[in-house]
């Protein structure tokens, strides 16, 4: 997967799904600019049977291993 950054570029959005496959919650990443190696996670949002839960936790760790493990990039 490869992301280039424009400046009109809107963020990339994602929805959370539980077991059940309902949908909990959405993430994004936003001001991806691969030529300095930022990546930024925002624009979350989570139903109440997500919010302070394990599942809050994994989906975050999902986004963050995404861009360090996949995509190359170094946390700081």
């Amino acid at each position: 997967m490869v992301y280039v950054h424009m400046p009109w570029q809107k963020p990339t959005f994602y929805t959370v799904f539980d077991r059940h496959e309902r949908e909990i919650g959405i993430a994004s990443y936003l001001r991806i600019n691969p030529s300095v190696g930022s990546i930024e996670v925002g624009w979350i949002s989570m139903s109440p049977l997500m919010q302070r839960t394990v599942m809050s936790a994994e989906a975050m760790y999902l986004m963050m291993s995404h861009v360090f493990d996949d995509l190359g990039y170094r946390p700081l």
